[in-house]
């Protein structure tokens, strides 16, 4: 719910962003709110947890990161 409300208080619609995080919990919250979410490997959980919770774009430095983005 907080995702949503952030979303809706500063006017931006979920498929204009994506979810950054480093934990299975990021994971699910961005699959709940209906966000694109790129998940990290180098934070909080590892590769193979980040996969269990659904992430489906993993990235492992900042580089990748900025690409995923763009």
């Amino acid at each position: 719910d907080a995702v949503n409300m952030i979303l809706e208080k500063i006017g931006v619609l979920p498929n204009e962003c994506a979810y950054i995080g480093d934990s299975d919990v990021d994971v699910y919250t961005a699959i709940n709110a209906g966000l694109d979410c790129i998940a990290v490997d180098w934070g909080f959980r590892d590769k193979d947890n980040l996969i269990s919770a659904g992430a489906s774009l993993i990235v492992s430095s900042a580089e990748e990161l900025t690409k995923a983005l763009i």
